[in-house]
């Protein structure tokens, strides 16, 4: 964990693709959305576009193929209590797992 420019934790979130069927789906970015306790994230455009890319960018993912990368999230405003969230990320045409992110509220 680390802080941002405002000495607030931010935590990372992994985040990956597999494309498991037998034809291309398209997965560019302005499709995704992250959502937490079944709640869409207003702001999901502006977590995934920015920051690094697969060479090439998002768009079109082949048979087989794979995407991962990493997004730093402020937890005092994505994961504010002491709590589990349920969380998960979808785009038009696939959607993911959906997986626990324990909040830890950190005072200072």
């Amino acid at each position: 964990m680390y802080t941002d420019g405002e000495g607030q934790p931010v935590g990372d979130l992994i985040f990956h693709l597999t494309n498991g069927s037998n034809h291309s789906i398209d997965s560019a970015p302005g499709t995704w959305t992250l959502v937490i306790d079944g709640k869409d994230v207003a702001d999901s455009g502006m977590i995934f576009g920015n920051g690094p890319a697969p060479i090439g960018g998002f768009g079109t993912l082949k048979p087989g193929a794979a995407y991962e990368f990493e997004k730093g999230l402020p937890l005092v405003q994505y994961f504010p209590e002491n709590r589990d969230y349920k969380v998960l990320w979808r785009g038009s045409q696939f959607r993911s797992n959906r997986v626990t992110v324990h909040g830890i509220v950190h005072t200072q």
